[in-house]
């Protein structure tokens, strides 16, 4: 189990979020960590438990083909994956994990977020993915891959659920956003890019251009 001192717990479900801006632990947090130390980790790598799935992906190995297993619960989070990464993100299944795109993003609110993604490869399933519309935000988007200009992108999104949350008239939120990503594998006979068993329930549905 991995812990990290910017960690704390909460009682909002899904559990745990960053509570604590110091980097240590003080007599006033022995609660929390207490609470930490009895709740096992809803998001792992094999042994390794992390209390956000931003950390657990942080903490994989950059290329390594890791697997992230992220819990049944409620997780309210944005994340960003960085170029080259070799990633499965799986959920225990969309009727039960539902990740949400945090309201407060200034910046078209997302789930997952991984811009030029050059020679990466992820494998996305097992959620339902929730965003809104709202006029700090405009149109959400729970997954942002973008940019694969100059090496090949590997994409399997699955087995998911898009649903929006729209308090604004003439916006509308995007399941997928998949844009300028020109170097999608193109081997004859593979299909890079799989995009199957989905339930979509954005007015925005998938965007997808030069991918």
């Amino acid at each position: 189990m991995k812990l990290d001192a910017g960690l704390g717990y909460n009682s909002i479900e899904g559990g745990w979020n960053q509570a604590f801006e110091s980097i240590e632990y003080s007599e006033t947090d022995s609660e929390a960590l207490q609470a930490l130390a009895s709740v096992s980790a809803p998001v792992t790598i094999g042994e390794d438990g992390y209390y956000s799935i931003q950390q657990a992906i942080d903490s994989a190995d950059p290329a390594g083909g890791d697997t992230v297993i992220v819990a049944a619960g409620t997780y309210t989070e944005s994340v960003s994956i960085l170029p080259g990464a070799d990633l499965t993100i799986q959920g225990a299944g969309r009727d039960v994990t539902t990740w949400i795109a945090p309201a407060d993003d200034a910046s078209r609110m997302h789930c997952i977020k991984c811009q030029d993604a050059i020679n990466t490869t992820l494998d996305i399933s097992g959620f339902t993915f929730s965003v809104e519309d709202n006029a700090i935000s405009q149109s959400g988007i729970a997954i942002l891959i973008n940019k694969a200009r100059t090496g090949p992108l590997h994409l399997a999104i699955h087995h998911n659920r898009f649903v929006e949350t729209t308090t604004m008239a003439d916006e509308t939120a995007n399941s997928m956003l998949l844009c300028h990503n020109r170097y999608a594998d193109r081997i004859a006979g593979v299909a890079p890019v799989k995009i199957h068993h989905n339930l979509d329930y954005t007015k925005g549905g998938i965007a997808m251009c030069n991918t």
